[in-house]
């Protein structure tokens, strides 16, 4: 058996120029909790399950305009679970 955790964050970044005066606009950091899991179950046959996205963090891109900060654009991708199967020969 392998697994793996991991945790990944970014810092604030530029997602679009302003044009004609109007603010950039910047996306906020969003954290990325993932896990994945591979289990041997004999030497040709294996199972992997992944599952992203855990924390199904919103991602927000914003802009500031006389100090205040805009939501630009706001969602959520959701979690993503894949279960595979492989053989090999």
């Amino acid at each position: 058996i392998s697994s793996t955790l991991y945790y990944n964050i970014f810092g604030k970044r530029l997602a679009a120029i302003g044009k004609s005066g109007t603010p950039d606009i910047y996306e906020k950091p969003s954290p990325s909790l993932n896990f994945t899991l591979n289990k041997g179950i004999t030497q040709n046959i294996s199972l992997d399950l992944s599952i992203d996205n855990i924390l199904n963090s919103k991602s927000r891109e914003v802009y500031t305009f006389k100090n205040e900060e805009y939501n630009s654009k706001v969602n959520r991708t959701g979690r993503s679970i894949s279960l595979g199967f492989k053989y090999s020969l």
